[in-house]
């Protein structure tokens, strides 16, 4: 009976306990805790700032131009550590990928008078996630110059540079340029005529007129051993000849000029472009701007009117990126061309150079260009020059030749970061195919709000005019288009 009445005890003295514990927690009200909307509220935000977290992508800070006595074995590859030259890659673990040896293959919608900025609800924000839905932009600015204008300066920019990093292009004799000119009857240019150069039996060169009908013979570019004799220029267009017998000088000769008798239809305008974008993590800082850009330049073109146009893109990233190069054929919808546009993401990279070759070759072989007839445009935008290491690769030089060769002209823009090999890569192609070099200018030359100055390329060094990038772009087709119906 003792140890019975000692276990109700037992079993009373805690129940009793246990319900002093628990009256407490029962008993508190539930304005001593946040209400639920707070709750509610405090995880939404925390899961809003996880998601913000994910998608935020670190921007690299603007990196000064390549210090040639720093930069011995830029494409060695038993440097380990390189002086940081900008330009291509996400940041990520650094290091350098040139690798070893010589390279292989041996009315804008800013308006005239803007100086502040726009708050711009943006066209690609829903597919980028680099843009916020509404995000303040500033007016990309740009300057140019026309190295085949300028050409005693070109020269000694070109031999300066061949001498500080001449192993780390691929380098085009040049020197031996001559310009030629082919006019029709009323003495107006003759776009798509082809423009052969014989020595001997031996064919050399073959281009096509642009729509200014010039085009380029470069007398040193590939001399033939096996050339021998006079040099005959002959000019075909539409079953019309003319040829011209000259005395084989490989230097840089007089201007020829051809004249066609033949008579053009100038009635309607065929305009092919095609914006060839670097599409890795570098170029994450700037990408936004320049969607927004090449959206407005699609835009003006397109109420030209009279033009029957077409816009293809090809955009590239690097080796062991989620892609190599991805293309989008010719359009002439500018609302599909513009969705393609804003489907584009920066990301990968890793490294300085980037898979340009592979992008140069795409935009000029894997879109289905029209024929002679056509204004060919290409608009590089990129920030980094090609890898010259990766073995199976193709060779800039190889297809801004066979560029020239086809009548397609290709004006390169330089974004923030570009180190001194990438410019001379740019200016090399744009004045190969007759094109600009085109360059982002910023205030006091720092990446980040537009202004006038470029103080890390040796083209600032010249003289240069600077507009808004869209307007810019867009004069330049429209001087195309002039040229072709000679208004110019």
């Amino acid at each position: 009976m003792k140890i019975r009445f000692l276990l109700l005890m037992m079993i009373a003295g805690l129940a009793v306990g246990c319900s002093a514990f628990f009256e407490p927690l029962d008993s508190v009200s539930r304005d001593e805790y946040a209400p639920e909307s707070e709750i509610i509220e405090v995880e939404e935000e925390a899961t809003e700032r996880r998601s913000s977290s994910e998608d935020r992508v670190d921007e690299p800070l603007p990196s000064p131009p390549i210090d040639m006595d720093e930069a011995e074995g830029y494409y060695d590859s038993d440097i380990v550590e390189l002086p940081d030259v900008g330009g291509g890659g996400a940041g990520g673990d650094g290091g350098s990928s040139y690798g070893g040896g010589a390279p292989a293959g041996d009315d804008s919608i800013y308006g005239a008078d803007f100086d502040g900025e726009y708050a711009v609800e943006s066209d690609f924000a829903t597919t980028s996630a680099y843009a916020p839905e509404v995000q303040q932009i500033s007016p990309l600015k740009a300057g140019e110059i026309d190295d085949n204008a300028e050409w005693d300066d070109y020269l000694l920019y070109r031999q300066e540079s061949l001498d500080n990093f001449g192993d780390w292009v691929n380098d085009v004799d040049v020197t031996g340029r001559r310009i030629i000119t082919v006019t029709d009857s009323e003495g107006l240019p003759v776009l798509g005529a082809t423009v052969s150069v014989t020595i001997g039996d031996t064919l050399v060169s073959q281009t096509r007129t642009y729509a200014d009908g010039r085009t380029l013979y470069l007398s040193n570019a590939n001399p033939d051993p096996q050339a021998n004799g006079d040099m005959i220029i002959s000019v075909e267009k539409d079953g019309i000849t003319a040829s011209l017998n000259m005395s084989l000088v490989r230097m840089a000769g007089p201007h020829v000029d051809f004249v066609l008798d033949m008579e053009q239809n100038r009635a309607s305008v065929q305009l092919d472009v095609v914006f060839l974008l670097d599409a890795t993590g570098s170029m994450s800082d700037e990408i936004g701007q320049l969607q927004e850009n090449i959206l407005s330049i699609s835009r003006q073109i397109d109420e030209m009117g009279d033009v029957d146009v077409r816009y293809g893109l090809v955009h590239y990233r690097d080796r062991e990126d989620a892609y190599i190069t991805q293309v989008h054929d010719f359009t002439p919808d500018v609302t599909q061309f513009q969705a393609d546009l804003n489907s584009v993401r920066a990301d990968g990279g890793g490294d300085n150079p980037e898979s340009l070759n592979a992008g140069l070759h795409d935009a000029l072989h894997s879109v289905e260009w029209r024929g002679a007839n056509t204004i060919k445009l290409v608009f590089l935008v990129a920030d980094a020059p090609p890898h010259l290491d990766y073995p199976d690769d193709y060779n800039y030089a190889e297809e801004m030749l066979y560029a020239s060769d086809r009548g397609i002209k290709i004006h390169p823009i330089a974004s923030s970061g570009l180190d001194a090999v990438g410019e001379y890569i740019f200016r090399q192609i744009g004045q190969t195919t007759m094109g600009r070099f085109i360059f982002l200018t910023y205030s006091g030359g720092v990446a980040g709000e537009a202004g006038d100055e470029r103080p890390d390329l040796a083209a600032s060094e010249q003289d240069y005019t600077v507009d808004f990038l869209d307007g810019l772009v867009v004069q330049l087709v429209e001087d195309e288009i002039n040229a072709f119906k000679g208004l110019q």
